[in-house]
């Protein structure tokens, strides 16, 4: 296989098979798809069973090009996308006990799908809510892109939650949010369990809380244990198993104040007392990695962006510039602006 960059970002080979059927389906041929991928057309025959996401991605941008209207297709191709078509990952959650038991298992090994996308889980009174954070420069193409990708994603995730839990959960809908207006000829139809926004601030996919404990019709423990052991062989040739690089990620991709320690206990499905003793026997604490990581963020936006103190500290969840910079000085012994000036004055 043609080596990338993306060598670091696995995917189910299977993505292929669903993408090239889609566009068959599309009067799209496969030599058109395979056009400027540098993927060998024996592999896309015969694919092993883990490629680079890249070359999905290369292989999805064209396919996005040639689509007249996209937002309405990303919707179809989601409904494609069955739970073997996300490999071990998704064999692994359409086999668990429930919603609450998946949800934990896509946390943890989501990134065996794609290394640059992290999934942000959040609870409300009525709702659990599921976006995806992507580094859009690490994938290779645009937003637009993305954006089709991300969305047909969430059609998958709403379709075969619904599919595991049968008709047992008949009288709420899945809800999600799309950062664009809506097309003429949208689908409506294709879901009628969900419900879709457009214009919205950002693609979120909202389920109802109370579908967290309901038993799967597709429950088997014996299947999910085998998918969750292979998930774990694909996550350790991708990145380390270490529950503060998993915590170092989830604040690295944080907007706004950086969560309580109550809060990441609940996205990792977890006690307060039993995160604190995880990384108490790792030799840290919250307070440290979270510093660790603020300092880490703040550093990055004072040495790469003009943004001013006052913005930073916003973007860091910080109630005020003073109270950054006091943050900053403890930490480094400078004043942010100190700090900047000095990177000023080597250069």
């Amino acid at each position: 296989m043609t080596k990338h960059q993306s060598d670091i970002s696995l995917a189910s080979s299977d993505y292929l098979a669903v993408l090239k059927d889609f566009a068959l389906s599309r009067g799209i041929q496969v030599s058109d798809l395979l056009a400027g991928s540098n993927l060998d057309p024996a592999e896309f025959i015969h694919p092993p069973d883990l490629i680079s996401n890249f070359l999905v991605n290369n292989v999805g941008s064209t396919l996005y090009q040639k689509l007249d209207n996209p937002l309405c297709e990303a919707v179809h191709y989601g409904l494609l996308v069955m739970p073997s078509s996300h490999g071990s990952l998704g064999m692994a959650i359409h086999s668990s006990a429930c919603l609450k038991d998946g949800l934990q298992i896509l946390e943890r090994y989501y990134q065996t799908r794609l290394a640059s996308q992290t999934p942000k889980i959040e609870f409300d009174e009525k709702h659990v809510r599921l976006t995806l954070n992507s580094q859009v420069e690490l994938l290779e193409h645009s937003k637009d892109v993305q954006r089709f990708f991300d969305i047909s994603t969430l059609v998958s995730m709403a379709n075969n939650i619904r599919l595991a839990l049968s008709t047992k959960a008949t009288d709420e809908f899945v809800e999600i949010d799309i950062d664009a207006p809506a097309p003429t000829e949208f689908p409506f139809e294709a879901l009628l369990f969900c419900r879709f926004s457009f214009d919205t601030k950002k693609r979120e996919l909202r389920v109802p809380k109370s579908w967290l404990e309901l038993p799967f019709d597709s429950a088997n423990e014996d299947l999910k244990q085998e998918a969750v052991r292979q998930c774990e062989t694909e996550l350790k040739r991708i990145k380390p198993d270490d529950l503060i690089e998993r915590i170092e990620n989830t604040l690295r991709h944080h907007t706004g104040a950086l969560p309580s320690i109550e809060a990441l206990a609940e996205r990792y499905f977890m006690s307060v007392p039993t995160l604190k003793r995880k990384l108490n026997q790792l030799n840290t604490s919250y307070i440290e990695i979270k510093n660790k990581t603020r300092l880490e963020r703040a550093q990055a936006s004072l040495i790469q962006t003009n943004h001013s103190i006052e913005r930073i500290a916003e973007e860091l969840g910080f109630s005020d510039a003073s109270n950054f910079t006091k943050f900053f000085k403890k930490q480094t012994a400078l004043t942010p602006k100190q700090y900047r000036s000095s990177l000023s004055d080597t250069n």
